[in-house]
């Protein structure tokens, strides 16, 4: 395929006809476009010939934006196991040349190639700008994780941040039109870094950014949540209920946990994710084993894995074998889910940690993550923190966050200063006499910081002079009257 880019019409004709004698059903979009565009009336003909043989019926744009996404899904048609490579090819002038790949980003390369050549048969397709800024955006997600688990991926970075100005040239309807592809899609790491993107392009709440908002998972509704803040901010306008309420969510999260379901039995699927969800576990549920193992290469930090005993696609075993082989998985809880609990014990027993035969009972789940496996702290730490200073910005341009300042509240006493002071900085501007006693609480404690006992300080005298309170009076003479640092008995 790379070959029909040559300059040599014998070549290239040469080609076309193999191409036939192959009869890959990939090679259709760059076949229908060399018989419509070639130069070389023998190549077009060569070409056309081979299109009916690899059973080519549509257009070159239609043909390269499906194999797009059939790449980008890691769908069995394109990327069966023995379809990926080590490499990706390309034609430099003079021949072939290959550049090396992961196997991680191998599919992320091929889909960017099929949507630029989207663009070359139709420079104004929505659908292939949007294609490219989603792969291209996500192959840098994938190679930051990488990176973070020790691979070096150092060349690839520098390859991919060149590739990235095409995230920004896209255009918001076409990031727009991405994430709402991806949310749509179940694709939780598309969705984050497109978010992130339409953070800084869009000038008010976009349809993507809203269908962010409302997915099941937590990571994703927090990063729209955050990204719908900013826009508010930049833009001086009012976030909405659902902003303000995702981001107290998030400011209150004290352990990000994350599983995966993987499940053609829609309804076993949504009932553990519920399940989980109660637990307070993100679930990501998939329906082919193929695109979940795609998924799950792309998040390094999965606290449990549930596969059911039947998939349509892939074996038990080789989902399980697959997660296995992954350093960053080896350790991840696997759990098997089954109608027969009797019949996959017996088959999965040495191979998964547990066998689920009731989707209402996952009891099973959570002995399995207590294990070691809590949850990625730090992770929630960084996003509550994220979103006390979000909802720190709203509340001082006008936004109501009433609703949010309970949650706040609850975190003072045993949150880092890192989300407690922005959530101190919202109380400051709306907190109310519910929330005195936790200000009072950090104010009289010696052991806190100084930063964050004067932050208390600070919200209880903006409180006590709007007239919303103000805390205990004594308790707070006996600050006044104490040893602690000036700058907490100033306020």
């Amino acid at each position: 395929i790379e070959a029909l880019d040559s300059d040599d019409a014998f070549l290239r004709r040469n080609v076309a006809l193999t191409l036939g004698y192959i009869g890959d059903a990939r090679a259709a979009g760059m076949l229908a476009w060399v018989a419509a565009n070639d130069p070389d009336g023998s190549t077009q003909a060569a070409a056309a010939e081979a299109l009916g043989k690899v059973g080519g019926n549509a257009s070159a744009l239609s043909a390269f934006l499906k194999l797009g996404e059939d790449y980008y899904q890691r769908n069995a048609n394109v990327l069966a196991p023995h379809m990926y490579s080590d490499v990706v090819w390309h034609w430099d002038g003079n021949g072939l040349a290959s550049r090396p790949v992961p196997r991680d980003v191998y599919n992320d390369e091929m889909a960017q190639k099929c949507f630029l050549r989207a663009l070359r048969a139709d420079p104004t397709s929505l659908d292939a700008r949007a294609g490219l800024a989603r792969a291209v955006a996500v192959e840098r997600a994938e190679l930051d994780a990488l990176a973070e688990s020790g691979e070096d991926v150092a060349d690839l970075l520098a390859a991919i941040e060149e590739s990235s100005v095409a995230v920004n040239l896209a255009g918001p309807q076409a990031l727009d039109r991405a994430l709402q592809m991806s949310v749509a899609s179940g694709d939780v790491i598309g969705g984050v870094a497109l978010v992130r993107a339409s953070a800084d392009a869009a000038q008010a709440p976009t349809t993507g950014l809203q269908n962010a908002l409302a997915s099941k998972d937590a990571a994703l509704r927090t990063e729209a949540a955050l990204a719908l803040a900013h826009i508010a901010a930049r833009t001086s306008s009012t976030a909405s209920a659902a902003v303000v309420q995702t981001l107290a969510e998030s400011a209150g999260r004290e352990i990000a946990r994350i599983a995966f379901v993987i499940d053609a039995d829609s309804g076993r699927a949504q009932t553990v994710q519920a399940g989980l969800a109660r637990m307070g576990v993100s679930a990501h549920v998939f329906g082919r084993g193929a695109q979940a193992l795609g998924m799950l290469h792309r998040v390094p930090g999965v606290d449990c894995v549930l596969v059911a005993d039947t998939l349509p696609d892939l074996t038990t075993f080789q989902v399980i074998d697959d997660i296995r082989s992954d350093p960053r998985h080896e350790s991840t809880p696997v759990l098997v889910l089954a109608s027969d609990a009797a019949a996959a014990e017996e088959l999965f027993g040495d191979k998964a940690q547990a066998v689920v035969g009731d989707a209402g009972d996952l009891s099973a789940v959570e002995a399995a993550m207590e294990g070691g496996l809590a949850g990625d702290r730090a992770k929630a730490d960084q996003m509550a923190a994220a979103s006390a200073e979000a909802l720190a910005q709203l509340a001082v341009a006008g936004t109501n966050v009433s609703a949010a300042l309970d949650a706040l509240a609850g975190t003072l006493t045993r949150r880092p200063d890192a989300v407690t002071l922005p959530a101190m900085r919202v109380l400051r501007a709306a907190g109310t006499q519910a929330q005195a006693g936790a200000l009072m609480a950090v104010l009289s404690d010696d052991a806190r910081s100084e930063e964050a006992r004067t932050a208390a300080g600070q919200a209880l005298a903006a409180m006590f002079t709007r007239g919303a309170g103000g805390g205990d009076a004594a308790a707070i003479e006996a600050v006044m009257n104490s040893s602690a640092p000036l700058q907490v008995r100033r306020p």
